[in-house]
């Protein structure tokens, strides 16, 4: 199921990109997730960072010379870790790490300035996350949570793109992503989410103008 819908939206991707992108690319990268109690209570188990993998393909279109729009789908993990410390006379302490995987789709206004063949850009937009894996977390004392469907929020970004040659580039992007919505939540209590990511990104442009 989790491949198919992967499979899926590459296709999509890449069908859209030959219709209307004027650059198609590739991004992978780590992201730095962790999850906090909406009481901000001490009982805050996950809120230590992970760092689990992401990967897109994006497109950018609506190319001017000072902006555009950039849109991309992919796969990205989502979660925390923490000390769990048991109710037992050793208390023993057990590190408990909880993640969502979810298909995401973000579309940002990119702001840019660029010289030669180098070009930077500031961008922001609206970013969506659909669950794809288990929707409860691993660690019987956390059973009762149920981890989110669906995220919205809001995409920040910052980045910088070199060309290789005419038409191939590489670049860097650092974004944080705001989730408006929690990630979990049980009967009395919620976990939401920090995600910041650093992308590593190679570019083609398609001159489709």
């Amino acid at each position: 199921m989790r491949k198919g819908c992967i499979i899926l939206l590459i296709f999509y991707c890449g069908a859209t990109s030959g219709l209307y992108g004027q650059v198609i690319r590739i991004n992978n990268g780590v992201s730095i997730t962790s999850l906090s109690l909406k009481d901000d209570s001490k009982f805050n188990l996950l809120d230590s960072y992970i760092t689990p993998y992401h990967v897109s393909l994006g497109i950018d279109y609506i190319e001017e010379r000072l902006w555009n729009l950039s849109t991309e789908i992919g796969y990205m993990g989502i979660g925390g870790k923490g000390d769990f410390r048991q109710n037992s006379p050793e208390e023993r302490v057990t590190i408990i790490k909880e993640k969502g995987e979810y298909i995401r789709f973000a579309t940002t206004v990119r702001v840019k300035t660029s010289r030669k063949y180098q070009s930077a850009y500031v961008g922001i937009g609206p970013s969506l996350n659909l669950l794809i894996g288990a929707d409860k977390f691993k660690h019987e004392g956390l059973s009762d949570y149920r981890i989110n469907k669906c995220l919205y929020g809001v995409k920040s970004e910052v980045g910088i793109n070199s060309h290789l040659t005419d038409k191939l580039y590489a670049g860097i992007n650092v974004a944080y992503i705001y989730h408006l919505n929690e990630f979990a939540r049980s009967g009395f209590n919620r976990f939401n989410s920090q995600v910041f990511t650093a992308t590593l990104t190679v570019g083609m442009e398609l001159n489709l103008k």
